[in-house]
Formats: structure tokens, C-alpha cells, sequence
């Protein structure tokens, strides 16, 4: 997340900032354009909700 940045203390256990990062880039565009959220990912549905009084 942090480049090259690594603590002395701290294992690094995979290289996964690429893949947060194009993941991130996607969703902006997606989210930008529109085509994010679709209905297959939404929840669209009426609700009706009953009278407590």
C-alpha cells in the first residue's frame, strides 16, 4: 500500500498493491460512467412497510 516502504519488523507476506490499485482505478471508472452498480448488483426492490400505529 505504502510503495516501497517496509518495516524492518513487519513480514511481508505478498506484493498486492498492483492488484488494490487497478481494482480501485476500475471501480472509479465503473462507478463514474455508470455502468456501476447494475441492476445485477443493486437492490431495487419495493419495500412496503407496515403501520406501527
Amino acid at each position: 500500500m505504502y510503495g516501497d516502504f517496509k518495516p524492518k519488523f513487519v513480514k511481508q507476506y505478498a506484493q498486492i498493491r498492483t492488484s488494490m490499485v487497478d481494482a480501485m482505478d476500475k471501480f472509479h471508472e465503473e462507478a463514474l460512467d455508470g455502468t456501476f452498480p447494475s441492476p445485477e448488483f443493486s437492490f431495487n426492490k419495493e419495500v412496503v412497510l407496515n403501520k406501527l400505529y
